[in-house]
């Protein structure tokens, strides 16, 4: 399981207080709903265009024009998809380190 930082480094969110338990801060940022920053961070980290990525996450382009010119964060749904689109990658990232690591070390 990564760890809740690289997820969020990879939405790209900042002030999150570190006192609390990773699923309970995993729970609350999808609950009050993730900015539409986060969105794009993710869009951009994937490497695709930001309208593949609404389909995704299951919203239209139109709501993520109206949620980016409102400054409103995705609903629930959206921000759940959106956190299992960062947590992949954070996996991906955390699996392919190692990977990599390993590789190095049996040609030693």
């Amino acid at each position: 399981m990564p760890a809740t930082n690289k997820i969020i480094e990879i939405l790209g969110i900042s002030n999150i207080p570190q006192e609390k338990e990773n699923y309970t801060l995993d729970y609350e940022l999808i609950r009050k709903g993730l900015p539409i920053d986060a969105f794009k961070q993710v869009a951009s980290y994937y490497h695709i265009p930001e309208s593949r990525m609404a389909s995704l996450v299951g919203v239209s382009e139109r709501t993520i024009s109206r949620l980016q010119k409102e400054h409103k964060p995705l609903n629930a749904n959206g921000s759940d998809r959106l956190y299992r689109l960062a947590r992949i990658a954070a996996h991906a990232l955390e699996v392919f380190d190692n990977w990599e690591l390993d590789l190095e070390r049996s040609k030693v």
